[in-house]
C-alpha cells in the first residue's frame, strides 16, 4: 500500500527498541570505499607532480566502470548461456580488481596483479578505519533518541570493528557498547534467527516491542519478520513510502534514512 501522507506508524509506548543494521544502512560503504581509494592513490603518487593524471579522475573512472559492470551483471542474469554468466558474475573482489584495472589504464603505475591487490588491500583498510555516514543519519538518530526510543545495532561482522566504526563516526554515545549485537559465529549471522533472539534477550524486550531497520531484504527484513519483529526496509529505488504486511508483521519501505523521522512519534 502506497502511503500518500505519512502519519506516524510507531510510538514509544508500544515500541521500545529500534534495531539498525550498520553497513549500507548507517555507514555508506560505497562512499567510504571511493574516498579510501582516492586517499590510497594519493599515497602512491605522493612522489609525483603530474598535471596529466590525478587520483580524482581515476576514482571517477572506477565508479563509472563499477556501474557499467553492475548493469552487465543484471542483464547476464537473464541470459541462459552459463559461460557468459560465469564471466560476469564474479566475487565482489574480482569485480573491484577488474574495475581498478580499467580505471588505471592511463596511470603512471605498472598495473600488475600484485600492485592491484596491494592497492585494494590498502583501500579496504582505510575504508574500514575511516567510514563515512549517509547524509542525515546522525540528525535522524538523535531525533529518535530524543523521542525516548532505545537504539541498538544488529550487524554482521566482528563486534570490535563495529564498535571502532561507531566511535570513528561519533555515534558511540547513541549506540553504547552493550547495544551492539554481533553474531557469535559465522553460521549465526543474519538472517539466522539466533542473532535476533540474542538481540531481544540483550535488550530485555519481546519481538512486538522492536523494530528492525536495514537495507537488505534477506538479512534485515526477512530475518526480522520471521522472528516476529516489524521492519523498515531502506530501498533507494522507491520514491514513495510503502506499507505492507508479511503475516502479522508490518514492513515499511522508505527511500532515505531521514524518512524514518516521519514513522515514529
Amino acid at each position: 500500500m502506497e502511503v500518500q501522507e505519512m502519519k506516524p506508524l510507531f510510538n514509544s509506548s508500544d515500541k521500545k527498541v529500534i534495531f539498525f543494521d550498520l553497513y549500507d544502512t548507517i555507514i555508506d560503504r560505497d562512499l567510504s570505499f571511493t574516498q579510501a581509494l582516492k586517499t590510497s592513490l594519493e599515497e602512491f603518487t605522493a612522489r609525483w607532480d603530474s598535471e596529466e593524471w590525478n587520483p580524482t579522475r581515476a576514482v571517477d573512472a572506477y565508479e563509472k566502470e563499477w556501474v557499467r559492470r553492475a548493469i552487465s551483471i543484471r542483464r547476464a542474469k537473464g541470459v541462459k548461456a552459463s559461460s557468459k554468466k560465469r564471466q560476469l558474475i564474479q566475487t565482489k573482489e574480482q569485480r573491484q580488481l577488474y574495475c581498478l584495472t580499467k580505471a588505471l589504464q592511463d596511470s603512471p603505475f605498472d598495473v600488475t596483479s600484485s600492485f592491484l591487490r596491494i592497492l585494494l588491500k590498502r583501500t579496504k583498510e582505510l575504508a574500514r578505519s575511516k567510514p563515512i555516514l549517509f547524509s542525515d543519519v546522525k540528525h535522524t538518530l538523535e531525533q529518535l533518541k530524543q523521542q525516548k526510543y532505545t537504539l541498538a545495532l544488529i550487524s554482521n561482522g566482528k563486534r570490535e570493528r563495529l564498535i571502532q566504526a561507531l566511535k570513528y563516526v561519533q555515534l558511540d554515545p547513541i549506540f553504547p557498547n552493550h547495544t551492539v549485537i554481533a553474531p557469535s559465529s559465522p553460521r549465526t549471522r543474519k538472517p539466522h534467527q539466533s542473532i535476533f533472539h540474542k538481540a531481544l534477550k540483550t535488550m530485555e524486550i519481546k519481538p512486538h516491542q522492536a523494530i528492525m531497520v536495514g537495507n537488505s531484504w534477506k538479512s534485515d527484513i526477512f530475518g526480522g519478520n520471521r522472528c516476529g519483529i516489524d521492519t523498515v526496509w531502506i530501498q533507494p529505488k522507491n520514491q514513495k513510502i510503502h506499507l505492507k504486511r508479511i503475516g502479522r508483521n508490518r514492513v515499511v519501505t522508505i527511500a532515505r534514512f531521514k524518512q524514518l523521522g516521519a514513522l515514529f512519534n
